[in-house]
């Protein structure tokens, strides 16, 4: 089970990074089907990979940082981005004031939401290209440091 939901993690990863304008807009209205239960989905990923990586960390202290990765950070990280992806790309009215009733119910915080995405941000090349909010280039540091800009201003 925890394969498939890692990989369906990282699918939607990779549409909020690689789609365009009307498949942004698809994936957008994916996130509102059914009472935006896949934006709820999506935050119990995030408090079941936050605990992973938070016991894997108590464990591995010391350890090489892939160990880690290999233990729950890495889908935690992907989770992060895409979350920040909703709030500081997308940044749809509904949708932001919907998690946002979602995240004291399972203690998220936006500012540790922001410094997952600062860690990101240090560890992703440059080496790629995606489509931003405007279908222009940019690297996936650049987006990522867009979302936390964004993010800052909430």
């Amino acid at each position: 089970m925890e394969d498939s939901e890692i990989n369906c993690i990282s699918i939607v990863s990779n549409l909020c990074k690689f789609c365009q304008s009307v498949e942004r807009d698809r994936l957008t209205y994916k996130f509102r089907e059914n009472n935006y239960e896949k934006c709820e989905r999506l935050v119990e990923f995030y408090v079941k990979y936050s605990k992973k990586a938070k016991q894997a960390e108590s464990k591995l202290e010391g350890e090489e940082e892939d160990e880690k990765l290999d233990n729950g950070l890495f889908t935690l990280q992907t989770l992060n981005f895409i979350i920040g992806f909703f709030l500081g790309e997308i940044r749809q009215d509904d949708i932001t004031k919907y998690l946002n009733t979602l995240f004291p119910l399972y203690n998220f915080e936006i500012k540790a939401l922001i410094e997952s995405l600062e860690e990101l941000s240090k560890n992703v090349g440059e080496d790629l290209e995606i489509y931003n909010e405007d279908d222009i280039l940019i690297s996936p540091k650049k987006l990522i440091n867009n979302i936390i800009l964004n993010l800052n201003k909430i």
